[in-house]
């Protein structure tokens, strides 16, 4: 038996354990296999890249495929510093959906916007979810939700008419 000290990963070490993992699961044909492969891979970048643009790429592909277990990942996307990566990760908490995700995307819109538009990504993802509890956050978000006096022509954000908060250019 061969003992081999645990080391930090490297590029050598990381390619190395992808190969086996993509042959393994491409082996074994197994497309949850492969899509547990790609949400490691894309978890771990989103979590670990020093590219900003990788990142948000990393967001992107873990919205696309849309498992519950990247919420916690998108999670700690919401606070990254660049504005591309919390937007992405907005974005691809309502293309996953549910409860948990519902509940971060309602926490950023009543509470943790920064004015980078986080706010208004926010609204605009809740929007796209429509289910019931997102309309709640929207409604408790409109300016006098807690008087009675809310206008219903106004968003939870403000907008600017030539420019949306929806889908960005980063694929």
């Amino acid at each position: 038996m061969v003992v081999v000290e645990s080391q930090p990963l490297n590029h050598t070490t990381t390619y190395a354990s992808d190969y086996l993992q993509n042959y393994r699961a491409f082996e074994s044909d197994d497309e949850t296999a492969v899509n547990r492969m790609k949400m490691e891979k894309m978890t771990r970048l989103l979590l670990e890249s020093s590219d900003p643009l990788a990142r948000s790429r990393a967001a992107v592909a873990l919205g696309a495929l849309g498992e519950e277990q990247a919420i916690g990942a998108l999670e700690h996307a919401l606070l990254d510093g660049n504005t591309e990566v919390r937007h992405q990760a907005i974005k691809a908490l309502g293309r996953i959906g549910g409860d948990q995700a519902t509940n971060l995307l309602g926490d950023m819109l009543m509470h943790r916007g920064d004015g980078d538009g986080d706010k208004a990504m926010a609204a605009w993802t809740l929007e796209q979810v429509d289910s019931e509890p997102a309309r709640n956050y929207l409604s408790a978000s409109m300016p006098g939700a807690s008087t009675g006096t809310v206008d219903q022509g106004q968003a939870g954000a403000p907008r600017n008419p030539n420019s949306s908060p929806g889908p960005s250019n980063v694929k």
